[in-house]
């Protein structure tokens, strides 16, 4: 049913998120979408909390970098989010003589030696191994897979949003001022256009077929129903929030 909703309904919300996006861009400075991108972001870490089948950690900053200078590719970013965060070692016990021996005194002569107390043995029943943690069931190890599979997704797609904005810019300015005609403009903006919703479209692609995929997990399972819906409204709506941003940054650049 998610499948056909999402397919039916895909061109709507293509048409009404560019719609979204200009609203919003007319009614909120660049720092409000900023805000409201970051609490969207929240959204979806409080669901994947709410949610006890998913484990995952969020990507680190490093990894971040890591992405976007090709030192670390989407599948092994992927893996590394499925890994379980290593049990930290028991701390080893402190050495019972961590002060200096005090110099033996001289005992009188005649004097008995002191009785010498003997010392508790200790209780082999007790471990100092943490505790193992459950595996997880292959419903659970396959949404883990899914979520980690959207996260790095959207870092992924950010990276080249911020490449083809990058280029836009350096494109524009060289071009000579005094060629920058509407038409020539016009053109200039209609390529870039193309580009951005070409990676909309495989980016849309891939994002619903995951959902679909979570729903239908979730329906098997007696899994967490709302995790795919939250999934997918995040990413539209973060999609209608980035629109609006990039619209403010050209009108900071005085493009628009």
């Amino acid at each position: 049913m998610l499948a056909a909703i999402i397919g039916v309904g895909a061109l709507t919300t293509w048409q009404w998120n560019n719609i979204s996006a200009a609203l919003s861009f007319a009614r909120y400075s660049q720092s409000e979408l900023e805000d409201r991108l970051a609490s969207n972001d929240q959204t979806i870490k409080d669901a994947m909390d709410a949610a006890p089948e998913v484990v995952l950690r969020d990507i680190t900053q490093e990894e971040k970098d890591a992405l976007r200078d090709g030192t670390l590719t989407q599948e092994e970013l992927v893996q590394s989010l499925l890994q379980k965060p290593e049990q930290t070692a028991p701390k080893p016990e402190k050495d019972l003589q961590t002060k200096p021996e005090k110099e033996p005194q001289t005992k009188p002569e005649g004097e008995p030696p002191p009785k010498q107390t003997q010392q508790p043995a200790k209780d082999p029943a007790v471990s100092t191994q943490p505790e193992k943690e459950p595996e997880l069931s292959e419903y659970e190890k396959k949404v883990n897979e899914l979520i980690a599979q959207v996260l790095v997704l959207r870092e992924e797609f950010l990276i080249k949003l911020d490449e083809l904005q990058a280029a836009a810019i350096a494109d524009y300015k060289a071009i000579p001022k005094d060629q920058r005609t509407a038409s020539k403009l016009l053109s200039f903006a209609s390529g870039y256009l193309a580009k951005g919703l070409e990676l909309e479209k495989q980016c849309d692609a891939e994002v619903e077929a995951i959902a679909v995929e979570l729903d239908r997990l979730a329906r098997e399972n007696g899994g967490d129903l709302t995790l795919a819906q939250t999934v997918y409204d995040t990413y539209v709506e973060e999609k209608s929030l980035k629109k609006a941003w990039y619209m403010a940054e050209l009108k900071k650049r005085g493009m628009v």
